[in-house]
C-alpha cells in the first residue's frame, strides 16, 4: 500500500529494553483479559518488523551510533511494557510498565539516538492512556504511535487503532453459540443503529448514556442501544447492524471503532475531534464513516437528525457504497495481518505523510 517506496527501519535492541514476549503468547493472554485484547499493538509491531517487514534490520545502540547515513532512517524502539509486564505482574501491569518506561538509562539511550537522527524518526508504541491521561515522561521527544490523543505527547505523534482479538477481525456473523462462527461477514444488518459499551467515568463521563438515552427515546424498532449485553449479543450486534456507534469510554480511545470496521458495519463516530481518528492524515473518513462532533449531537433534536440522516443514507445508496469502502480499509484495523495491507504499514505511511507535510511547511 506504500507504493514503490518502503522506508528502512532499524529495530533497536539494547540490554533488557527489548520486547521478549511473543505474539503467540499475547494472543493467548487476550483470550483471558479483555484489556489485553485492546493492547496487543506493541507486540504486534515487534512481530511485524522482526519477522515480516522486508526493509528492517536489528541493531544494538553501539551499532546504530557507529553507522553512517542513517539520518533519514526510522528507528523503532521495541518496547512492550504493558504486555510484557502482564505476564510478570498480572495484578498490576500498569504500575510495572510505567516504572519501566521512566527508567533513566532508557532515556539516555534515546538522547544518544537524537545525535544521529531527528527525533520524529525515533518511534515506539505508547501505552493505553488509562495509565494516566496526562502522563509525561522523558520519551516525549520521540514519536509515539498511540491509540489516544489524551496520552500527553507531541505534535508528530500518530494515532493508531486499538487491537481486537483474532476471532473479531475479520469478524463473522455469530449464530447460535459463541463458538459457532462462519467467516462470511454476512450479518443480517437488520438493525439501523447499534450502540454498545458500558458507561464510563473520566473526561467523557455519561457521554454514552446520554447518546443511548437520546436515541432510545425515539422509540424506533431499528435502534438498538444498550450498555448491558451478554457477550454473544455484543458480538452479534456489530455484524448484524448497518451503522455502529463509536463513542469514547474512559478516554477518546475505544476498540469499538475496530470492531465496527472489522464487522463491515459503517462506524458512526461521536467524538470531540476528527483529527484524532486513527491514521487521520492518510485515510479519508468521509468515504467509510459518519462523523458527528459531540457538541452537535448533544443538543435538542440531535438524535432525531442523526436517525433521519442514516435512514436517508440507506435509501439513496450511500450506505451500500460506504460499506464497500469499510471492507477496503478493514485490513488497516486488523493487527493480526502482517502483509502489505496492515495497520503496521499504514503507520509507516502516516509517519511519512506527516514528515512530508512538515518538510513542506518548514
Amino acid at each position: 500500500m506504500l507504493g514503490t517506496y518502503l522506508p528502512r527501519v532499524i529495530v533497536l535492541v539494547q540490554r533488557e529494553y527489548v520486547c521478549n514476549i511473543s505474539w503467540k503468547e499475547v494472543n493467548e493472554y487476550s483470550r483471558q483479559n479483555y484489556k489485553m485484547e485492546e493492547m496487543m499493538q506493541d507486540v504486534g509491531f515487534v512481530e511485524f518488523f522482526v519477522h515480516s517487514y522486508p526493509h528492517s534490520e536489528i541493531m544494538s545502540l553501539d551499532q546504530v551510533l557507529a553507522a553512517e547515513d542513517i539520518a533519514d532512517t526510522l528507528i523503532f524502539l521495541p518496547y512492550c511494557g504493558y504486555s510484557q509486564n502482564y505476564r510478570v505482574h498480572p495484578p498490576d501491569p500498569w504500575r510495572e510498565a510505567t516504572i519501566f518506561i521512566n527508567n533513566e538509562e532508557f532515556h539516555e539511550m534515546v538522547r544518544a539516538l537524537e545525535a544521529k537522527t531527528r527525533p520524529d524518526n525515533i518511534f515506539y508504541v505508547a501505552h493505553h492512556p488509562l495509565i494516566n491521561p496526562n502522563w509525561m515522561h522523558k520519551l516525549s521527544l520521540a514519536r509515539a504511535l498511540k491509540v489516544d490523543s489524551t496520552i500527553h505527547g507531541n505534535r508528530w505523534d500518530i494515532v493508531i487503532p486499538q487491537s481486537t482479538r483474532e476471532d473479531h477481525c475479520p469478524v463473522s456473523r455469530i449464530h447460535e453459540t459463541e463458538t459457532d462462527l462462519v467467516d462470511d461477514n454476512k450479518g443480517t444488518q437488520e438493525v439501523l443503529i447499534f450502540g454498545a459499551g458500558t458507561y464510563k467515568g473520566g473526561i467523557f463521563a455519561n457521554l454514552r448514556k446520554s447518546v443511548f438515552d437520546a436515541l432510545n427515546s425515539l422509540d424506533k424498532p431499528d435502534v438498538d442501544c444498550s450498555n448491558s449485553r451478554e457477550k454473544v449479543a455484543y458480538d452479534k450486534g456489530f455484524a448484524n447492524s448497518k451503522f455502529c456507534l463509536v463513542i469514547p469510554g474512559d478516554t477518546a480511545s475505544t476498540s469499538q471503532g475496530s470492531r465496527a470496521v472489522c464487522a463491515e458495519c459503517v462506524p458512526v463516530y461521536i467524538i470531540p475531534d476528527f483529527r484524532d481518528l486513527p491514521f487521520a492524515n492518510v485515510l479519508d473518513y468521509s468515504t467509510f464513516s459518519v462523523r458527528w462532533l459531540m457538541s452537535d449531537f448533544l443538543v435538542e433534536g440531535g438524535a432525531e437528525r442523526l436517525y433521519l440522516q442514516l435512514h436517508e443514507m440507506v435509501a439513496d445508496g450511500t450506505h451500500a457504497k460506504m460499506k464497500e469502502n469499510v471492507a477496503t480499509v478493514k485490513p488497516l484495523f486488523n493487527f493480526h495481518r502482517f502483509d502489505n495491507k496492515s495497520p503496521y504499514l499504514a503507520s509507516l505511511l502516516s509517519i511519512l505523510e506527516d514528515q512530508r507535510v512538515r518538510n513542506e511547511r518548514f
